[in-house]
């Protein structure tokens, strides 16, 4: 690599550094709210800058030289990035519509599951109160026939000592 080509990033890239800390430096001076609000160009300006230092190699010289003297680049840079078309929201709508169509899948199948749980627990109580309900049936037969057996004894006494 060329010694001037060397040097020319350098100064490219501590000029991008300077620029930043500027920025940052203007950004904490201004409230929390209004920092809130600038939270989309504080990221912006920041990927801006990554990008062109890791950018900087591959620049060819002559443009090198061009944006090393361009005042406030990363401010530039940022204002045409945000007159660009940018797919951002389509893409977040994108993935939303994807992720809240699995999410209704999921919902539906725990729903069905929960279902045919309910379903089975009923179908179970059903059984155990048919089966209940046969039981007491034949308790209230026995219950009957013994009251029967006892009022048939009862006569019979009496007619013994009657007779």
């Amino acid at each position: 690599m060329r010694p001037y080509r060397k040097q020319l990033e350098k100064t490219f890239c501590r000029k991008l550094g300077r620029e930043l800390d500027q920025f940052k430096k203007r950004m904490m001076e201004k409230g929390k709210e209004e920092i809130y609000c600038l939270a989309y160009q504080i990221d912006s300006v920041i990927c801006i800058y990554e990008a062109l230092i890791e950018l900087s190699g591959r620049i060819p010289e002559e443009t090198l030289e061009a944006v090393t003297v361009f005042p406030g680049l990363l401010n530039f840079l940022y204002d045409r990035w945000m007159k660009y078309e940018d797919s951002h929201m389509e893409d977040i709508a994108y993935c939303l519509n994807g992720e809240l169509s699995d999410i209704r899948g999921r919902y539906r199948e725990r729903r069905k599951e929960k279902m045919k749980k309910m379903k089975k627990r009923k179908e179970e109580k059903e059984r155990t109160g048919k089966r209940e309900n046969k039981k007491k049936r034949e308790q209230e037969k026995a219950r009957t026939r013994k009251s029967e057996k006892w009022a048939a004894n009862k006569i019979v006494e009496r007619k013994e000592l009657a007779g």
